[in-house]
């Protein structure tokens, strides 16, 4: 059984709160209802991005890197969302490679899955 894990940190910093669930969908609509309870102001949630062998967060607790996920922090780059989010959509799509983009807060978050970017396999599976 693959175990995911969403958490809510206070913007202030300190104070993780984290839901482990199954990778079920019971268990998504658990991590929906933990979301939708502390998705409030002062409060950011969190997805862990890789599937979990155990209830941790850990680097030896991953079961696999489904993809590749970056954070562009718009204050840290010096240009408005919008703009990051065109360029990064420039470069990538011609490539096949952009899964989705999402609005971060200060920022964009970029995601390639790796699954569903097969078209670069050179294996031909």
């Amino acid at each position: 059984m693959l175990f995911r894990c969403v958490a809510a940190i206070p913007n202030s910093g300190g104070g993780c709160i984290e839901h482990f669930y199954e990778d079920t969908p019971e268990g998504h609509a658990s991590a929906e209802a933990f979301a939708r309870r502390h998705d409030r102001p002062g409060m950011g949630v969190y997805d862990c991005v890789s599937p979990l062998k155990e209830r941790r967060r850990a680097k030896s607790a991953v079961a696999e890197i489904p993809g590749l996920h970056w954070d562009i922090d718009a204050r840290h780059v010096g240009e408005p969302k919008e703009q990051i989010i065109e360029k990064t959509r420039e470069k990538l799509q011609s490539f096949k490679l952009l899964s989705r983009l999402t609005d971060s807060g200060r920022g964009v978050h970029v995601y390639i899955d790796f699954r569903a970017n097969r078209s670069w396999d050179t294996r031909g599976g």
